[in-house]
C-alpha cells in the first residue's frame, strides 16, 4: 500500500463508515450468521516522514496557498497535515474547512434522495408545483417547457437550462431573485439533453426548502451531516 493511493484530500472532513465498501471475501460458501465479522488485515505501518514529504512536494509544485491532507488506514484517520495559510493568513490544518464548490451538489443530491425516500418530495415532481411563483424562460414555447421540469431533470442537468445559459452562478439568496431568472431561456425541451449548469442545484435546493419548510442549511445538516456524524459538514447561510 503507497502513500500516493492512500492520500485523500478531505476539504470537509467526513468520517465515512467502513459499511460503504464491501469486505474482502473470506473464502466460506456462504454468511454464518453466528460468526463475527472479519476485519481486513492492517496495513503495514505508515511512514509518516516519508508521507509528509511527498505531500509538501506535491503542494509545492501545485501552486496551492494552502491544503489539508488526510490519510486513511484500516477505516481510521492515521496522518493529517495543513500546509500554507487560509483567509486571512491563518494557517491551514486538518480542521480548517473548505469550500468544496461543485463537488456541493453530491452533498445536496444526496440530501433529495432522502427526502424522496420518505416521502417528502418526489423526483418526479414538477419544479412549478414546489415553486409555484417561479418563471423560467423568454419565449411562450420555454414557458411552457419549463413547467415540464421535475426534480429528476434537475438532479440529472437535464432540465434544458443548459449550459447555453449566462446565469452559471446564482446569487446566494434566490428566493429574492426571482424576476431576475425571467431572463434565463431554455435550450432545449427539459429531458432531451443534458447541459451542466449551476442553476439547476441552485433551484432544486429551493424546492428542497419549499417541500421542507425548513432553510437549506439546516435541512442539509439534518438530513446528511447528523447522520453521517460530519459535524464539520456546513452550508453558508441563505445559501443553496
Amino acid at each position: 500500500m503507497t502513500p500516493r493511493l492512500l492520500l485523500f484530500l478531505l476539504g470537509l472532513g467526513l468520517a465515512l463508515g467502513s459499511g460503504l465498501f464491501p469486505r474482502a471475501a473470506s473464502g466460506h460458501a456462504g454468511p454464518d450468521p453466528a460468526a463475527a465479522p472479519e476485519r481486513p488485515a492492517s496495513g503495514p505501518p505508515l511512514d509518516a516522514d516519508r508521507i509528509d514529504a511527498l505531500v509538501r512536494r506535491h503542494a509545492a509544485r501545485s501552486g496551492l496557498p494552502g491544503v489539508a491532507v488526510a490519510v486513511v488506514q484500516d477505516g481510521e484517520v492515521a496522518y493529517t497535515v495543513g500546509i500554507g495559510e487560509g483567509h486571512a493568513g491563518n494557517p491551514i490544518t486538518a480542521d480548517t474547512p473548505f469550500m468544496i464548490s461543485s463537488l456541493s451538489k453530491a452533498v445536496t443530491a444526496l440530501a433529495a434522495m432522502k427526502l424522496a425516500d420518505s416521502g417528502v418530495l418526489a423526483l418526479d415532481d414538477r419544479l412549478v408545483d414546489h415553486l409555484p411563483d417561479l418563471r423560467l424562460g423568454t419565449t411562450p414555447r420555454q414557458r411552457a417547457w419549463a413547467s415540464e421540469i421535475t426534480l429528476r431533470h434537475l438532479l440529472h442537468h437535464r432540465s434544458g437550462l443548459g449550459v447555453a445559459t449566462s446565469f452559471t452562478d446564482p446569487p446566494r439568496d434566490l428566493p429574492g431573485c426571482d424576476p431576475c431568472l425571467g431572463h434565463v431561456p431554455l435550450s432545449t425541451r427539459p429531458g432531451t439533453t443534458f447541459g451542466y449548469t449551476n442553476l439547476n442545484y441552485g433551484l432544486l435546493g429551493r424546492a428542497m426548502e419549499a417541500a421542507t419548510g425548513r432553510p437549506f442549511a439546516d435541512l442539509l445538516y439534518r438530513r446528511v451531516g447528523q447522520p453521517l456524524e460530519a459535524s464539520a459538514l456546513f452550508a453558508l447561510p441563505g445559501g443553496t
